[in-house]
C-alpha cells in the first residue's frame, strides 16, 4: 500500500474513527420517517439513548434523503430513505478511538436505537433487519473507495463481524461508483437487537 493511504493505528488497524452504519427497514413500503418525529422528541426528554440528545430535524420532504434526523453531540441518527432504501442510519461525528473500537461504538448506538424503536407501540412498522449491517467508511483519506482502501478496512470489518455474528459472519464489499464512499455489508445469524447488544458489549 502506498504511503498516501497507509493511515494506520499503532496496532496496524486502519485509523478510521468516523463511520456510518445502516439497518434496513423490514417493511420498506410502510416505513414513514415523519412518524418518528414525536418519538425522537420523547427520547430527548426521557434520555432514551446513552447519548446527549439535542434536537430533531425534519427532511422528510427530500426524496431518497435523510428523512428525520435525531441530533446528538456524538452521533446523527436518521430514520431515512437514503438511496431509496428506508432504514435507520447512525453517523459517528466525534473523533477519538479508531478502527474496530470506533466502529463497534457506532454499531452499538445503532442497536440501542433499533431496540428502543422495537418497543414503540406508535411505530409498528419501524422494525429493522439486524442479521446484516451496511457500513460506510466515512473517511475518504484513510478508507478510499479503492482496492487499497478495501485491503485496509476489511480486517476491521471482519473483527466487528465476528464479535456480532461469530466465526460464520459474512463480510462483503458493496459495489458502487468510485466517487462514492467505501461501503460494505456484514451479516450473520441474529435473533434481535438485544442479543447483538449483549454480544457487542461483552
Amino acid at each position: 500500500m502506498s504511503q498516501g493511504t497507509n493511515h494506520n493505528g499503532a496496532d496496524g488497524s486502519v485509523a478510521i474513527d468516523r463511520w456510518v452504519v445502516k439497518f434496513a427497514a423490514r417493511e420498506p413500503d410502510r416505513f414513514d420517517p415523519e412518524a418518528h418525529i414525536p418519538v425522537f422528541h420523547q427520547w430527548i426528554q426521557k434520555h432514551r439513548l446513552p447519548l446527549v440528545l439535542i434536537d430533531v430535524a425534519d427532511y422528510a420532504h427530500v426524496d431518497d434523503g435523510p428523512g428525520v434526523l435525531l441530533v446528538s453531540h456524538e452521533y446523527n441518527i436518521f430514520a431515512d430513505r437514503f438511496g431509496g432504501h428506508p432504514g435507520l442510519s447512525v453517523q459517528r461525528k466525534v473523533r477519538g478511538s479508531a478502527g474496530a473500537e470506533s466502529l463497534i461504538d457506532t454499531v452499538r448506538i445503532g442497536l440501542h436505537a433499533v431496540d428502543a424503536l422495537a418497543s414503540e407501540a406508535s411505530l409498528p412498522e419501524s422494525k429493522f433487519h439486524v442479521e446484516q449491517v451496511e457500513i460506510v467508511a466515512n473517511d475518504r483519506l484513510r478508507g478510499p473507495n479503492s482496492d487499497a482502501g478495501w485491503v485496509a478496512v476489511e480486517p476491521v470489518l471482519r473483527d466487528v463481524a465476528r464479535k456480532l455474528y461469530g466465526e460464520g459472519a459474512g463480510v462483503e464489499r458493496v459495489s458502487n461508483d468510485a466517487g462514492q464512499r467505501l461501503t460494505a455489508r456484514i451479516s450473520g445469524e441474529a435473533a434481535d437487537a438485544a442479543v447483538l447488544l449483549e454480544r457487542i458489549q461483552a
